[in-house]
């Protein structure tokens, strides 16, 4: 295995990590809305609560530090913002190659992620009654779809595109690292002047949740739609019932 294929195998694990621990902020982010959203809605329980006041500092704290910890660039840590430190110095391994051929096998289900990519002349079978894409032109539609991150007739995603994704991340969770660091994580004698905003820190969720599903993409060719899952039951029905019956 060359250091270009390790490094892209350790990618492709290291995406998988971030996925989960994003996805636990994006539902952490929607249930506790969905809460606020009961309490709008119902005047009998608009009352002053400390349990309301414990829910929302500990959304919030929780809710700094996974952004926090998606942006560390520690040697030993797993994060958004190390792995794309880590493209900007080897942007190469990001290749239209890789990209077709992974795309191209998702497509029509044959060979490995790591056999070279053939081009054969395009074979119009069917099968079962259904169009059957050849290997050509599963190969176009991959490559019209890396056009899209890395650019036409570009043979892999440009140093500077990732660069304008890591500098998006810094510059828009500035705020909100500074105050999990010097706030949350650690009582600086120096703590910062002005505390964000839930705006600031759904500003950064959203944008942590484009970044995992776009590198998701260039990486293993696939992605969900969004990191939100659709649940098999409903998660609120323990509202409907009074927690502690009036004597």
């Amino acid at each position: 295995m060359t250091p270009e294929d390790e490094a892209f195998q350790k990618w492709t694990e290291w995406i998988d990590i971030i996925h989960k621990d994003v996805t636990d902020l994006v539902i952490g982010r929607h249930v506790f809305w969905e809460v606020q959203g009961i309490i709008k809605a119902n005047p009998k329980i608009q009352k002053p609560s400390s349990f309301y006041g414990w829910m929302g500092m500990t959304y919030a704290a929780w809710g700094l530090m996974a952004v926090r910890r998606q942006l560390d660039r520690d040697s030993r840590s797993i994060s958004l913002g190390r792995m794309l430190t880590q493209m900007i110095e080897i942007p190469h391994v990001l290749s239209r190659s890789r990209y077709v051929s992974i795309y191209a096998i998702r497509l029509i289900g044959e060979g490995s992620p790591n056999a070279s990519v053939p081009s054969p002349e395009p074979q119009n079978e069917t099968q079962g009654g259904a169009y059957a894409l050849s290997r050509s032109e599963a190969e176009c539609i991959a490559s019209k779809s890396f056009d899209q991150y890395a650019g036409q007739k570009q043979n892999y995603i440009p140093k500077c595109k990732i660069e304008r994704d890591i500098n998006e991340l810094l510059n828009k969770t500035k705020a909100v690292e500074r105050f999990a660091t010097k706030k949350v994580a650690h009582l600086d004698e120096r703590p910062p002047g002005a505390l964000p905003t839930f705006d600031e820190l759904d500003a950064c969720v959203d944008l942590l949740e484009k970044l995992v599903l776009k590198y998701e993409m260039i990486l293993k060719a696939s992605a969900p739609q969004t990191l939100l899952p659709t649940w098999q039951y409903d998660w609120k029905e323990i509202f409907y019932e009074p927690w502690i019956p009036r004597p």
